[in-house]
């Protein structure tokens, strides 16, 4: 019996620890760029898995007030670590392609690896962009960092394919300037739950210096650790939003 136990114990922890919670069907990237850099208002979805040469992809879309066209066919493996694509460029299906590595948390010193139409780029990560964090956006109590625009397992905020048709702002071999960003407003979903604002320039990103927390409020350090009483002065994240109380 126990050795059934351990079986049964191992099988969903593997499961869990390599569970596609992101890139799946279902997955909406809702983006909204700046007036002046002309692109429209686009809902990027993965659509069901379909066989493409024996390997199973999902469709990505992209709609606008225009139409709906698919943009690519992605996959990912180890859990949403590492994301590949097959990018429609000019009409034609490119081949295969990395399009994210996430198989490291980001930290400063580290690098980070994404894909592009001229090849695998790869930056460190550089305290010249500071590291931030975002809070329950797959699931409650999760902590996402966010640098340079890239979202730990989620992508850019330009949406899927925000870094693809774009080459770095390097200072060398190995780019670590930030790059600026198009996008005013992201929100993110799953078919798990309802979509959350991951960004916006008009100032969720910024500190609050008026909001109070209420007994319903999820509250966050600096550091990430949960909170569960209303916090002392300093600077707190509280439902979201970067506060000074």
């Amino acid at each position: 019996m126990k050795k059934y136990y351990i079986i049964a114990l191992l099988t969903i922890l593997s499961s869990s620890l390599f569970a596609q919670d992101v890139w799946t069907e279902g997955t909406t990237w809702d983006v909204e760029y700046t007036q002046d850099s002309n692109l429209p208002h686009t809902l990027f979805t993965l659509m069901e898995a379909m066989d493409i040469e024996g390997v199973s992809y999902f469709p990505l879309t992209a709609s606008t007030t225009e139409g709906c066209d698919t943009i690519a066919y992605v996959r990912s493996e180890c859990g949403d670590s590492l994301v590949y694509a097959r990018v429609i460029f000019k009409g034609v299906l490119l081949q295969e392609s990395l399009l994210y590595d996430f198989t490291k948390s980001f930290e400063y010193g580290d690098i980070v690896r994404y894909g592009t139409l001229e090849g695998i780029v790869t930056e460190y990560i550089s305290n010249k962009s500071p590291i931030t964090n975002l809070y329950d956006v797959i699931e409650e109590r999760d902590c996402l960092p966010i640098w340079n625009s890239i979202i730990y397992k989620i992508g850019h905020v330009e949406g899927p394919l925000g870094l693809f048709f774009t080459e770095p702002e390097s200072e060398g071999p190995v780019g670590t300037k930030p790059k600026p960003t198009n996008v005013s407003h992201i929100l993110f979903g799953t078919r798990k739950g309802v979509a959350k604002t991951l960004y916006s320039k008009s100032g969720t990103n910024s500190i609050d210096k008026t909001s109070r927390p209420t007994k319903t409020s999820i509250i966050y350090d600096l550091h990430g650790i949960r909170l569960y009483r209303a916090p002392q002065r300093g600077f707190y994240i509280i439902d979201g939003k970067k506060v000074l109380k």
